[in-house]
């Protein structure tokens, strides 16, 4: 449509988009706390729209409990009442059950909602989306959105993807560095990461997690870590142009994960391969066509061992060749300049259509029913 923004150029001109009326095309993220230090990928999709030229503020339930940085504006108190003082065109969030939590504001708004689903895959939510009017569109992981098998085009297939302005610049890689990153919770089985680098002793092991505030688990990590003589060196809570640092030197990203949980497409899988690590991942469903001939795939712990000394005997040229093939399956499928275009071309699509509607009439009844509240759960 004529609408749609040029993209050739958007990351140098960084100019407001406007719809067909002049006015800016402004979206309000509804998330549960911001900026939350965890979750890049949401920090990462906003300065990427916000680089496309998109109008963005935030709304948020509650504070974080591990802080990012991202300059956006953000607002608390109630979410109906942000929408009101915001006049966005769209709100967006993430997770499917968030989508769900937040509908009734944007509903009673008259308001579409977007959504990015993630690791959580609940038949009974799925349907509550397919069923809902106001949820214009959520994109899930492909492997996710193919075993739901939407006959609709609500339900959208979207990768996971790495912001390419925070990785770092390319290093010598130490062929005997292995990483991992995740945030610090019990279905990214980072016991399994120590476990395994302390049967790895001539390797540099460096697990680099976001602590989400005071818990448990980290806890437990470091007592576990000691215990087996400090295998690894534990980072926490630093910067993403740091996490990339790290990144750049290693040979090797190692992700574990628990094999009973539902496997969502880690972006910290997509910046290791941007950043020319060779991957090492748990099989689980998903992993094997995600992370492709850049990938080596391992059942059990011993395994994963294995498959890490297996590069030992590489030679120079085989080294090369894995960091190549990282780097481009990383560009050809995880840039969030090409992931992120579906989702920024609905937005377009929605803020036409709120254009073609504004003067369309409201029955009286749902004016009221809007501006009393009756029947909306109150956000």
């Amino acid at each position: 449509m004529s609408a749609m923004l040029d993209l050739t150029t958007a990351d140098e001109q960084r100019q407001p988009i406007r719809k067909s009326d002049g006015t800016p095309l402004k979206v309000l993220y509804a998330l549960d706390s911001f900026p939350q230090l965890s979750e890049s990928y949401i920090n990462a999709e906003i300065q990427r729209m916000q680089s496309w030229g998109v109008h963005i503020e935030v709304w948020s339930k509650g504070d974080p409990r591990s802080k990012a940085n991202c300059d956006v504006v953000v607002h608390r108190g109630s979410l109906y009442d942000t929408i009101t003082l915001v006049q966005p065109d769209i709100v967006h969030t993430h997770w499917t059950q968030t989508a769900l939590k937040y509908k009734d504001a944007a509903k009673r708004a008259g308001l579409p909602l977007t959504a990015r689903g993630h690791w959580h895959f609940v038949p009974k939510q799925i349907q509550r989306v397919e069923d809902e009017d106001t949820i214009t569109r959520l994109y899930m992981f492909p492997h996710l959105a193919e075993k739901w098998s939407s006959q609709t085009s609500k339900i959208l297939p979207m990768l996971s993807c790495y912001h390419h302005e925070w990785l770092a610049p390319r290093v010598a890689k130490n062929r005997k560095m292995i990483v991992r990153t995740a945030a610090c919770k019990r279905p990214k089985d980072l016991d399994g990461f120590i476990r395994i680098a302390s049967k790895l002793p001539g390797y540099r092991s460096v697990l680099i997690v976001c602590s989400l505030g005071p818990n448990d688990l980290f806890r437990e990590l470091e007592a576990l870590n000691k215990e087996l003589g400090s295998p690894v060196e534990i980072v926490s809570d630093i910067s993403y142009e740091e996490v990339a640092a790290y990144m750049s030197e290693a040979g090797i990203y190692l992700h574990t994960y628990d094999k009973d949980v539902s496997f969502g497409m880690p972006v910290s899988i997509a910046e290791a391969m941007a950043a020319g690590c060779t991957i090492i991942a748990r099989d689980v469903y998903g992993a094997a066509e995600y992370a492709g001939e850049a990938g080596r795939l391992y059942t059990t712990e011993d395994e994963a061992v294995e498959l890490v000394k297996a590069t030992e005997g590489w030679s120079d040229e085989q080294w090369a060749r894995a960091e190549q093939l990282s780097r481009e399956r990383a560009r050809a499928r995880f840039d969030d300049r090409d992931v992120l275009q579906p989702l920024l071309e609905t937005w377009q699509e929605l803020g036409e259509k709120r254009v073609a509607e504004a003067n369309a009439a409201v029955p009286l009844f749902e004016k009221l029913r809007r501006w009393s509240g009756v029947g909306y759960k109150r956000i």
